[in-house]
């Protein structure tokens, strides 16, 4: 056969397989793009996902039965490695109507942080000079623990005051963006992070990357923790507000992540989850200075249908970043900013404090529109059977004393019940 003809009866050989193939699907997404959600059916244990962290479950006996402690945004108002003097301007209580009321505001953010760590390691370690305390098994933390994470005194304030005096592996927090925060010159961030929470490591490599982002299960109980990122270098505040909108973890972008999230959820329901959490710092909405995340870069948009497949699972994202508390309902999906952990609360007041430039913000419920005040907190998780509910812990003032008293309750479908005069903060007459 000559060459010609041979390759005439390629060509049409080729035609022919061509022509018995199915058409070509749709383009592939960009690499940048975030994926689709993954379909439950399609997915089934995957190598990596049985080894999740392992450390909380041992601190259940029942695990019908959990109790566990939320809060965030912990930090202090300044930074210990930082000059004296720059402290001063950190103090902008912006919710206190005159300057004596100011300064007894400044005081208070001063103590808060240290009171409340103190109160959560009370509860995560009863002990007898704290009689009536109910043990919680473990502490989720949504972020921001100190005020600069390149700074050693920083971290050795957070030992002092709260690490040193809970139980070992008793708390599961993510990077908040201070704490990745990196200054030239000091300590590397991440490093004294990894020392602070040594319980945040695989047995086995998987497919996350502790910590910036891990999971664990406790029976029925499933808990997905993301690192949304830091800042970028200085720059204008121009920046710094695109920079809280955008997804910048230093580990793994917002596709790989909400990839890994669908592989954790759809083989958490292989396994009959009734409860899901699910921590990042930065908020998917925002009634505060700080705007929310960009609607491409937002957990919710995977949660919420996931929470329409499955309508009988709670599900509940959690984040700080925000230094108030706020709730709200989205596709069923309850969202809650617990930032009230003692940083210095810098909020706005109002219908207008809420930002209306993302256009799936529903409304808020805890405020609902009205005058914020002064509320330091934290939230006290119980999980039984199919059963969730949620209780606040807040900083009162009685006299001239400081103490913690049962606030506010949030039932999973967002409903919120008040307990009146709780959480007041007004200084005495």
């Amino acid at each position: 056969m000559h060459g010609s003809t041979r390759n005439h009866l390629f060509l049409l050989l080729s035609l022919v397989g061509a022509g018995c193939n199915k058409s070509p699907g749709p383009p592939a997404p960009s690499p940048s793009a975030p994926p689709g959600p993954v379909r439950d059916a399609t997915v089934g244990p995957r190598k990596g996902i049985d080894g999740m962290l392992k450390a909380p479950a041992r601190r259940v006996n029942d695990p019908e039965r959990i109790h566990f402690l939320v809060f965030g945004d912990s930090r202090a108002g300044h930074s210990r490695c930082d000059p004296p003097r720059k402290h001063r301007k950190y103090c902008r209580v912006q919710y206190t109507p005159t300057a004596s009321g100011a300064a007894e505001d400044c005081a208070l953010v001063s103590k808060a942080p240290a009171l409340l760590m103190g109160e959560v390691a009370a509860r995560l370690h009863p002990s007898p000079s704290t009689p009536g305390k109910i043990r919680a098994q473990f502490c989720l933390f949504t972020g921001d623990l100190v005020y600069r994470g390149s700074c050693a005194r920083d971290w050795e304030w957070a030992r002092q005051v709260f690490l040193a005096k809970v139980p070992p592996s008793s708390v599961f927090p993510i990077l908040g963006n201070h704490d990745s925060w990196q200054k030239r010159g000091e300590s590397p961030a991440f490093l004294l992070f990894h020392r602070a929470f040594p319980q945040l490591k695989l047995a086995s490599p998987g497919p996350s990357a502790l910590p910036h982002y891990y999971a664990f299960r406790i029976g029925r109980s499933l808990f997905v923790n993301l690192c949304t990122g830091g800042y970028p270098s200085p720059g204008t505040p121009a920046d710094f507000e695109r920079a809280d909108r955008t997804w910048l973890c230093e580990r793994a972008p917002f596709a790989t992540q909400m990839r890994w999230m669908d592989q954790v959820l759809a083989h958490g329901v292989t396994q009959g989850v009734k409860h899901v959490f699910v921590q990042y710092h930065k908020p998917s909405f925002s009634c505060s200075r700080h705007p929310p995340l960009n609607i491409e870069q937002d957990p919710l948009t995977r949660l919420r249908p996931f929470k329409k497949r499955h309508p009988n699972v709670n599900v509940v994202a959690l984040s700080g970043h925000n230094h108030t508390t706020s709730v709200y309902l989205s596709g069923g999906v309850l969202v809650l900013v617990v930032g009230g952990g003692g940083a210095p609360q810098h909020f706005l007041h109002g219908p207008k404090a809420c930002h209306k430039d993302k256009p799936d913000q529903p409304p808020e419920l805890f405020w609902k529109g009205g005058v914020r005040t002064a509320r330091y907190n934290f939230f006290d998780f119980r999980v039984s059977g199919d059963k969730l509910s949620i209780q606040e812990h807040c900083l009162t003032r009685r006299g001239n004393k400081l103490t913690v008293q049962t606030g506010s309750r949030i039932s999973a479908s967002g409903r919120i019940t008040h307990t009146p005069g709780a959480c007041n903060l007004s200084p005495p007459p």
